[in-house]
């Protein structure tokens, strides 16, 4: 029964936390019962309010876990990883890490991509991969179309509801009741809501719009089993490496977490104004994707993706450090690297003529 929440409810407003069993029971309870969404405002309100811990984080995955469960594919998990970022950005730009996805998996690294529409910004990475024909895995049978593209090309794109859609159809309500309310708050989802993985991988690179949660992320990551990863912070209001300002990031190499800052210059590029970086719209977002891809677009947006894409290539020990990593990033895409990777995913899983009409569109 839904009140089955209401102790974990009393615990949070007394500014006690919750254990990792109470906070996954709590999520699984609201997951699957509160079709209205006020136990689930409640629950999130209280645990942002109080602050929340790793172990409630957890517990949040937790759920997840119990909702998606696991896939397995033919490829090792030290040779996996995922870019994410938990939205919330201060400054709007293109889907940087949804690109630097295609960049990575040009240089021998697997990428297995969570895919979301669009919350905050212009485009999701959903948006993006569908207007281009790529085919993000969504629904139940289009998990096959997954391993297939992992295996096969390097890359997929999926989204959490392919594996149980069901099991989600609470949260999308919740999602569309808060956005048409006009409500604006915080919750676990800005944090943590691609940290499980449901294909076990090692690597991780995770971006948030805000420092504060950093520490609590990195430490989410070592429970979840990443033994490398990097949680980043542009300092300028970006969830991912900046090439405007300082980015603050926060590396786990196994048990250990390593804090420290980059700037443009330590990637390998140039400090640009925001506005260099900035976008106004769906089109120009899926125009300048494309256009930095096919190795069209060598300015300041390119170098975003480039030292976003570095990161990788770096944390797989592709390359030494960061500004290697941006280098190697940036010959596979004036040689057009990634934009084979995009062109044979589309090939095998999607729709070619989507495609061709936005190369039309970018001047391809």
């Amino acid at each position: 029964m839904i009140t089955e929440v209401n102790p974990f409810l009393l615990k949070l407003s007394s500014g006690e936390n919750l254990t990792i069993k109470e906070a996954r029971k709590a999520f699984n309870i609201v997951g699957d019962e509160d079709e209205e969404s006020y136990f689930f405002t409640a629950l999130t309100i209280g645990l942002m309010a109080k602050g929340p811990t790793p172990e409630e984080m957890y517990g949040f995955c937790l759920d997840r876990k119990d909702r998606i469960g696991t896939l397995k594919v033919k490829i090792g998990p030290e040779k996996l990883i995922d870019f994410a970022g938990g939205g919330g950005d201060k400054i709007k730009t293109l889907n940087v890490s949804t690109a630097a996805s295609f960049v990575a998996a040009a240089g021998g690294i697997y990428v297995a991509k969570q895919a979301a529409a669009a919350f905050t910004g212009y485009t999701g990475s959903s948006d993006v991969l569908n207007e281009l024909g790529v085919g993000v895995a969504t629904r139940k049978r289009d998990v096959k179309k997954l391993k297939q593209g992992l295996e096969k090309i390097g890359i997929a794109a999926y989204n959490y509801a392919c594996f149980a859609p069901e099991k989600f159809k609470n949260f999308f309500k919740w999602r569309k009741k808060i956005v048409e309310s006009g409500m604006k708050y915080y919750v676990p989802y800005h944090i943590a809501s691609f940290a499980y993985s449901p294909i076990k991988m090692k690597n991780r690179i995770y971006g948030l719009a805000s420092d504060k949660y950093m520490r609590l992320l990195a430490q989410l990551l070592q429970k979840l089993g990443f033994k490398r990863a990097m949680v980043l912070h542009g300092v300028d209001g970006l969830d991912e490496m900046s090439n405007i300002g300082k980015t603050r990031i926060l590396e786990i190499k196994g048990k250990k977490i390593n804090e420290y800052e980059a700037f443009p210059k330590d990637l390998g590029v140039k400090k640009v104004k925001a506005k260099d970086i900035t976008t106004t719209s769906k089109e120009e977002n899926i125009k300048d994707f494309v256009r930095i891809l096919y190795g069209k677009e060598k300015g300041p947006k390119r170098d975003l993706v480039a030292v976003n894409a570095g990161t990788a290539f770096y944390l797989t020990g592709k390359t030494k450090n960061l500004k290697s990593g941006t280098k190697l990033a940036i010959t596979l895409l004036e040689e057009k690297k990634s934009a084979e990777k995009l062109e044979m995913l589309v090939e095998e899983l999607g729709d070619r003529r989507k495609l061709e009409s936005w190369k039309k569109k970018a001047g391809i």
